[in-house]
């Protein structure tokens, strides 16, 4: 596109021929006119368009989730938004219709967890977990509570009257840091999410678990279970 320094038609937009006008911020700018554009239907560009569609949705409800949205605004470089670098983050992780267990809903590896027993049903995902014991990225006093985080994805439908996937986020309460004792996790699914658990037949959970402060702000992270 050239910018337009001294115009002598006074100020022009629109199309002119293959000749488009357009003003910016005072400026005028002359490009040439696109071609119409017909997405390709053979299967590698078909394949793509979905692909790239699974990655915004999934990214979407990453970005959508109070507790990990502030997580990657504190990662985020100059000149991306939080959504478009969660995208670029998990793009080589997601296929056509799946999401694999290498995507990521937090960035980078966390603080390490032993994991007792996970479950996840219709109605609930609930985790036990042995004592984190002493960390070097968590520091008690200024970490308060923890709280379980979860992106569900399920695929492979077993009901018409839904799309080829479903993607949804849950939390479980707040409740007290402790790095000595076991900490359980219960999150409960919402009415909807059950009735879309029952209409697929794969269901995977990306589980985290997230440090607060007393202002309920994310500190630290744990690694990603994927159930």
């Amino acid at each position: 596109m050239a910018q337009i320094n001294k115009s002598v038609l006074g100020k022009v937009s629109g199309a002119l021929g293959d000749v488009v006008f357009r003003e910016r911020y005072g400026k005028s700018y002359v490009a040439i006119r696109p071609t119409s554009f017909i997405p390709g239907t053979d299967p590698e560009s078909v394949g793509r368009r979905l692909k790239f569609e699974l990655s915004i949705k999934f990214s979407q409800v990453i970005n959508s989730e109070p507790v990990l949205k502030p997580i990657w605004i504190n990662v985020t470089p100059a000149g991306l938004s939080p959504f478009n670098y969660i995208m670029k983050i998990d793009y080589p992780y997601i296929e056509v219709d799946n999401v694999t267990d290498l995507a990521k809903i937090v960035p980078g590896l966390g603080f390490g967890i032993r994991t007792a027993s996970v479950s996840f049903t219709s109605s609930e995902i609930r985790l036990s977990i042995s004592p984190i014991e002493q960390s070097t990225r968590i520091n008690t006093d200024i970490e308060k509570e923890i709280q379980m985080v979860s992106v569900m994805f399920f695929n492979d439908p077993l009901d018409e009257s839904v799309e080829g996937y479903y993607l949804t986020n849950l939390s479980s309460p707040a409740q007290p840091l402790s790095l000595t004792e076991p900490l359980e996790f219960t999150s409960l699914l919402y009415s909807e999410q059950t009735v879309y658990y029952d209409k697929f037949q794969n269901h995977k959970a990306f589980i985290v678990l997230v440090t607060l402060d007393a202002d309920k702000k994310p500190v630290n992270y744990s690694t990603t279970l994927v159930v």
